[in-house]
């Protein structure tokens, strides 16, 4: 998959004064399973991530996936947003439905697909997922860690172009963390490219194929995983790894 951003200018209005994120964000990335964007809090990565997703609308420039560009208007985003899945750092999962009507959702309502159709399909994902004993559950009922795996298993429903990921671990103690880490990095079995937000270092360094470091919305680093780890260009980038290790090792 190759992504491509071209001059993105992007800003928010705070307490009514205007915060440049964006001022000429551009890049191009090819990458066949894992993106991972890197980078300290407030640098862009989540702000980059919501303009893939069509959930954030720069306010200037453009931005290609594997050589179609995402048009902004709210028609063609309709649609867009249809062909790709997103994984938040909650799970945004509707409390008064189960797992399985959860994930039957995108079949039902967005794609109108017959309801016995859809409970199958939901019901061979969730298996795959190993959920089958949770399927009937509601998300009060679920772990954090089984709850996420439902959020993930709802968004590879539609066997999306794309998947996206929002720091998806953030609100998860560490043996949850654990495992919805495992199943990312399983869920390259599916062959669906994923985008992915995240402080995990090393996870990212297991499971990424290509890493772009942001800071004060900029690209100040990328490259592919082998190279990026162990021969970083820029000093923020070194810096940033050397702090991220301290934190582990702590």
């Amino acid at each position: 998959m190759n992504i491509t951003a071209t001059h993105l200018k992007k800003s928010f209005t705070i307490n009514k004064k205007i915060k440049i994120l964006f001022s000429d964000l551009s890049f191009s990335v090819t990458f066949d399973h894992v993106l991972a964007l890197l980078g300290q809090s407030g640098g862009g990565k989540t702000t980059l991530l919501r303009i893939l997703a069509g959930l954030e609308i720069p306010k200037h420039g453009s931005v290609m996936v594997d050589g179609e560009s995402i048009s902004f208007d709210p028609h063609s985003l309709y649609y867009y947003r249809q062909k790709i899945g997103v994984v938040f750092q909650q799970q945004n999962l509707f409390p008064h439905l189960t797992a399985l009507e959860n994930v039957m959702l995108p079949l039902t309502v967005v794609q109108r697909m017959k309801h016995s159709i859809a409970k199958k399909k939901a019901e061979e994902m969730l298996e795959q997922l190993q959920l089958t004993a949770h399927q009937h559950q509601k998300p009060h009922q679920l772990s954090g860690g089984q709850g996420q795996r439902v959020a993930i298993a709802r968004a590879l429903i539609t066997r999306p172009q794309f998947l996206l990921f929002d720091e998806p671990t953030s609100s998860l103690d560490p043996e949850m963390k654990s495992e919805v880490l495992e199943l990312i990095a399983q869920l390259r079995t599916f062959r669906i490219p994923m985008v992915l937000v995240t402080h995990e270092i090393e996870f990212a360094r297991k499971c990424a194929d290509q890493v772009l470091f942001l800071a004060e919305g900029k690209i100040i680093d990328q490259g592919s995983t082998k190279h990026f780890f162990t021969h970083p260009k820029t000093e923020e980038l070194r810096r940033f790894l050397e702090s991220t290790r301290a934190f582990n090792h702590s």
